[in-house]
């Protein structure tokens, strides 16, 4: 009898999508006043810089960061 083994596949967590300079829909919290991005924050799951090092969430954690950013 052989025993059966599943191989998973070697899946890379989602990379985030950093907010860059340019990007008209950049919340303004991570711009300097010359209107270039200066905090990373990520477009898909809304985590920012010290963040950053989890693996990009569900769109659900944007919405939970997000509302941060419309105070």
């Amino acid at each position: 009898m052989t025993a059966k083994t599943t191989k998973r596949r070697n899946e890379m967590p989602a990379q985030h999508d950093l907010y860059k300079t340019g990007d008209d829909d950049a919340p303004l919290q991570i711009k300097d006043r010359n209107g270039d991005v200066v905090l990373g924050l990520c477009r898909r799951c809304g985590r920012g810089e010290i963040e950053l090092d989890q693996p990009c969430g569900k769109q659900a954690d944007a919405q939970r960061y997000h509302h941060l950013l419309d105070e």
